[in-house]
């Protein structure tokens, strides 16, 4: 997992200053562990992140490898805010904040839903729950799962040609209240 990875999402930095990562898989391996929620709080220049995953052993190891990283290397994350939270995203709970984030990101989360339409639904609504009116909704998975992220009332983003195939960009509109 490096840098070049998300480039693509480099055109969202002008408006992403908080996100949420869903699934950090941090089981311990050094080489794969939780990654994604720090190079995209670089790559981005946002100041607040939260990182959540239903498996609360692999949010300890995210957080400590966090704070071990942090405490060495202080110059990489400067004031962040960065949070872990052990949630699960298919059902609705108050460990996860209402229209707060500008940018809500998963990367092979929602392939383990695949054989539950019902928990699938679920986590892409509260992926859609959490950020705010004009926020960024973005998923790497597999194809075919364009209807769920509309039928959560999220609006497709053509994205960038460099973006992955597999990339869902969507949109949450803005309120129409008046």
């Amino acid at each position: 997992l490096v840098r070049s990875d998300f480039e693509w999402l480099r055109p969202l930095r002008a408006s992403v200053s908080s996100i949420i990562v869903f699934g950090c898989w941090d089981d311990g391996d050094t080489e794969r562990g939780c990654r994604e929620a720090y190079v995209l709080l670089r790559m981005l220049e946002a100041t607040r992140a939260m990182v959540v995953d239903k498996e609360a052993g692999y949010i300890r190891n995210a957080r400590g490898w966090f704070q071990d990283t942090q405490a060495r290397f202080p110059e990489l994350f400067g004031a962040c805010d960065l949070k872990f939270v052990a949630s699960d995203m298919t059902r609705e709970t108050d460990d996860l904040p209402i229209d707060c984030f500008d940018l809500a990101y998963c990367s092979g989360v929602l392939y383990f839903m695949r054989s539950n339409v019902g928990q699938l639904q679920a986590a892409i609504n509260t992926m859609a729950r959490v950020v705010r009116p004009g926020g960024w909704v973005v998923a790497c998975e597999d194809e075919g799962l364009d209807e769920r992220f509309e039928e959560a009332g999220l609006e497709r983003v053509q994205s960038s040609s460099d973006a992955p195939e597999y990339a869902y960009c969507y949109r949450k509109p803005l309120s129409t209240r008046m």
